[in-house]
Formats: C-alpha cells, structure tokens, sequence
C-alpha cells in the first residue's frame, strides 16, 4: 500500500470511527425515551420499522466496521467484500421506511402514496443488487490490508445518488400535504414537524451526495471517505424522527395509532380530543381551513367504510 493509499485508508477509518461512535452514543442517551416511547407501547409497523432501524442498523454498521479494521489478502477479501454494501444497503431502507410511513401518515392512509413508495423502495432496492453484483475488492498492494470495496464508478456511485433522489421525493410529497392542510404559522406541532423532517432531508442529503461525488472521482482511495457517515447520518436522524413524533406511552396517548387502529375509539378522529391522529404526527383539527378539514374527515369516514 503506497503511502497516499495507507494516509487514505487511515483517514477514511477514522471518520468512519467518529460516526459510530456518535451513534452508539446518541443510542445510549436515548434508551430512557426509547423506553417510554418505543419498548411501552403496542405493537405497531412504527414501533417494528423503528427496532429493525436502531438495531439491524447497529449491527451492519458495526461488520462493516469490522471490514474496515481487519488485515486480509485481496483474495480473501474477494469471498465476503459484497457483504458491505449489501448490509449498508438494508440500512438504508430502514431509514427510508421511517420517511415512508410518515408521508403515508400524513396522507390519511392513502394506499396510492403506499404503493408508490414501496414501488420506489423497490425499484432502488433492485437498482442496488444489480451494482453490487458488479463490486471488487480494493485490490491490497502489500501482503495484507483492510477489506474496501470498488466497483465501476457510475455503479458505486448510485448506490447513494439513487437513495438522494429517493429522500427528494419523499421529501417533497409529505411537505407539499402538510403544508396544503395546516397554515405554517398556527400551529407548532407542524413547524416541528417541518423543521425535523428538512433537518433529516438535509443532513442525509448532504451525505449521500458527497458519497456520490466522490465516489466519481478519478483518485479511487477518497472514494470511501464518508460512507460511513452517510448510513449512520440516515440511521440516527430517522430514529429521532419517530422519537420525536411520540407521545410517551399511556392508556391516554393515542399517536402511536394509524388511524382507525386506537383501541375504543372511531376510526382516524377521537371523540372529544379534536386531534386528527397520524401514524408519527398530530394534527389539530381547529388548525385547519373550514374546507380542508371537512375535506380530510370525510376522507377518514370513506377509510372507516
């Protein structure tokens, strides 16, 4: 390994380091509020899509790291290299899972945003397998080195650039109906709700996008710099997202619940409460326009049918 390469490599180890690190501590700082929030409510697709994020994601970071950490041969790097994209890869769809369900939310259960997101999430999914097919170890000039993987450039490189196009679109479906049915400047729980999901939109954007470009790039041994970054970035703001959506868990919080699926109560409206209920968002109804909300809950009676 030249001496550019090892400087590289070194470098690339230690931005990897430095994320993890802040991962396995913003974990440890939440664990409380994950308790309450996460580990004391029903069973729900938020609660199993957030456990698969926090733990799955804990995990495949922590192999990858491994491959960043072990000296092997380029041969027997070759056996198992696949493995790192394709761990990162799930990684990334469970914190696009989070985006997913809170525009699905935020659209009252519309099942064509559901099928269209999924039909997204596929379609990227299938994307990935097929660049990852192509992938290589980093060929190891000494006699031992650290397992990286390389592929041709446009392939790594859309790895993270299709996901970046993904969280666009996401992104922009779930603001455009927010901002449709609630007035910015009435209520707080929707600038929360904005402020979170473009501070996620922008650091995993950011993230991703770095990736992409560098990956490009001519000098192959900056191509990894911020890969790390990028999964862990996406992993942890998406689990604040859902965090910071609940209400801790009691008989009396209701915004775990998609709506129609609280118990003792109509389907998407509780009796009394005045709260249209969403998956990972509270609305109030005495938020909205006249139109739109007599709009928004004669979709929740259609849903009820």
């Amino acid at each position: 390994m030249t001496e550019s390469q090892s400087y590289w490599a070194a470098f690339t180890l230690q931005t990897y380091n430095c994320a993890y690190a802040v991962m396995i501590w913003d974990t440890l700082l939440t664990l409380s509020e994950e308790k309450r929030k996460v580990w004391d409510r029903e069973w729900s697709p938020a609660k199993v899509i957030f456990f698969f994020n926090r733990y799955y994601g804990l995990a495949s970071i922590t192999m990858n790291l491994c491959f960043y950490n072990i000296q092997v041969s380029t041969e027997e790097c070759a056996k198992y290299v696949k493995a790192e994209p394709l761990l990162g890869n799930f990684a990334i769809l469970s914190y696009q899972s989070i985006l997913l369900l809170r525009c699905y939310a935020v659209w009252l259960r519309d099942k064509r945003i559901l099928f269209g997101g999924i039909a997204i999430l596929v379609c990227q999914f299938v994307e990935a397998m097929y660049a990852i097919s192509g992938f290589f170890p980093l060929p190891i000039t000494t006699e031992t080195g650290p397992c990286v993987v390389q592929g041709q450039k446009f392939w790594i490189a859309s790895v993270f650039l299709f996901p970046t196009l993904t969280d666009t679109i996401l992104t922009v479906v779930t603001f455009a109906r927010v901002l449709y049915i609630v007035p910015k400047t009435r209520s707080s729980v929707i600038s929360r709700f904005l402020k979170e999901g473009f501070l996620f939109f922008l650091i995993v954007f950011v993230g991703n996008c770095a990736n992409g470009i560098l990956y490009l790039q001519a000098n192959k041994d900056i191509s990894t710099i911020f890969s790390g970054f990028a999964i862990i970035s996406g992993n942890v703001c998406g689990n604040h997202l859902l965090l910071g959506a609940r209400h801790d868990g009691s008989a009396a919080s209701t915004s775990d619940f998609a709506p129609g699926t609280g118990p003792g109560h109509d389907r998407g409206v509780w009796p009394g409460s005045g709260v249209l209920v969403h998956t990972t968002v509270d609305v109030a109804l005495s938020d909205l326009p006249t139109n739109k909300r007599l709009e928004d809950l004669e979709r929740t009676e259609s849903l009820r049918k």
